[in-house]
């Protein structure tokens, strides 16, 4: 978070300790009624301890906790979007049934937030921000955001052989996380399902051929995606749950709802072509080679500075690509050699980078080419950059492969939540359709 003056300037670090969850797990911070505090979600970054809303002096000052983490939890998403007199107005809810305004009361003084939470909107579509006048008049926006997946057919070597996208699904689920088997015709999806008080996430596995579409994984977990990879056969995938209080990583067949947990606090990112090794995170500035059987690990990659946001091996096992988050806030993608040694290398060949956003890193069947996610233009769409065949070095400049410039293919927020997978003959990625309107009504007296 940084402050910078109405007249213009520098910004500057506010609250330095602590990091504010980006749409939809806030809208930033607040400013009071008398525009000498701001509210804001977020949690320290240096410690382990519970997400909450805090209260901090524009002038300098710690932070207090508001206690809101204790309200009850009505949904997925719950966060603070406006600070009006002694109140806090609050959007809660989920994409399915709807995300709508609630306001809780604020003390001044402690800023001790208490409930109950009073509702001030109803119904489906999603209500995240409000702006209020003195009087009580307010100005409510209302969209619908509806994540289906896609498929853009290719030739030899996952070129697009045309942009116009085919719609696979058409439910009101959020989809999240896809994978496709390399040579079965079989996906794999994480879908956020249920009615309020039973949501779940799934992975849902669907037949490419037939349409048939089932959900063999479930879980009681809050999380939004399990983080599914299918194996090059189709016939096993991967997933993430929680277990004893642990992150853990599974790997089971393919259609049935039990696994195997091949290790915790990491993740999995694909199948080796073996289907005997995955890839994996081991620790946020670690990749590794890990045996499903055994769980034992062979060092693939170890930073010395940021952090691992993605990686892609690629159809031989012979390349990593891989997607770094840097100290500074930028994002780059390199292309590193897998081997066997004791000592992986810290960095790879440069491919792209970026002050803003680029992720998905994704191989071409052919190991000529990297997909990857990018705004360059101004646009979360998906580029191409046309590699050396022996050295892999970037040849020319990238491409666009589909711009998501308009409805139904948005993959602008949240960013983290869109992805896209490369198969033998076709692009599956996610994308919203966004519809909206602004509706106008009145706070209830305080």
């Amino acid at each position: 978070m940084f402050l910078v003056r109405a007249e213009g300037g520098p910004p500057r670090p506010f609250q330095p300790d602590f990091g504010v969850r980006p749409p939809p797990g806030s809208v930033g911070p607040l400013w009071s009624p008398d525009g000498r505090f701001l509210l804001f979600a977020g949690l320290k970054v240096r410690e382990q301890g519970r997400a909450d809303w805090w209260v901090a002096p524009v002038d300098g000052g710690p932070a207090v906790s508001t206690g809101a983490s204790s309200l009850p939890r009505i949904d997925f998403v719950q966060f603070p979007t406006a600070w009006v007199g002694q109140h806090v107005l609050v959007a809660a809810g989920a994409t399915m049934e709807g995300v709508n305004l609630h306001r809780v009361r604020i003390s001044p003084g402690d800023w001790k937030v208490t409930g109950p939470l009073e509702p001030l909107t109803s119904g489906t579509g999603v209500s995240n921000m409000a702006s209020v006048a003195a009087d009580g008049r307010m100005a409510i926006p209302r969209f619908n955001w509806l994540v289906q997946l896609w498929a853009i057919d290719t030739g030899p070597g996952g070129v697009p052989a045309s942009n116009a996208p085919q719609a696979l699904t058409h439910d009101a689920a959020p989809k999240l996380d896809i994978s496709l088997a390399r040579d079965a015709p079989r996906l794999a999806y994480s879908a956020y399902a249920g009615s309020r008080g039973q949501h779940r996430t799934e992975v849902h596995l669907r037949d490419l051929a037939s349409g048939e579409d089932n959900a063999p994984i479930r879980t009681s977990t809050r999380t939004i995606s399990l983080n599914p990879h299918l194996s090059a056969d189709g016939a096993l995938v991967t997933w993430e749950d929680e277990a004893d209080g642990h992150w853990a990583a599974f790997v089971g067949k393919a259609g049935d709802s039990s696994g195997r947990e091949v290790c915790r606090d990491c993740s999995l990112l694909g199948f080796f072509s073996d289907s005997r090794h995955v890839l994996s995170t081991s620790g946020p500035k670690r990749l590794v080679r890990r045996n499903v059987e055994s769980g034992a690990e062979a060092p693939l990659l170890e930073l010395e500075t940021g952090r691992i946001l993605d990686a892609d091996v690629s159809w031989d096992d012979r390349w990593l690509a891989v997607a770094i988050g840097r100290p500074d806030g930028t994002i780059a993608l390199q292309l590193v050699p897998v081997g066997e040694r004791a000592d992986p290398p810290t960095e790879g060949i440069p491919v792209a980078e970026a002050e803003r956003w680029l992720a998905s890193p994704r191989w071409s069947p052919d190991g000529r080419r990297l997909y990857y996610l990018s705004d360059r233009d101004g646009f979360v769409c998906l580029w191409v950059q046309e590699l050396d065949p022996s050295t892999k070095r970037p040849r020319g400049e990238p491409v666009a492969v589909f711009h998501a410039h308009r409805n139904p293919w948005r993959m602008s927020l949240p960013r983290g939540g869109f992805s896209f997978r490369v198969g033998r003959d076709r692009i599956v990625f996610n994308a919203a359709e966004i519809t909206g309107n602004v509706l106008i009504g009145r706070l209830p007296p305080e």
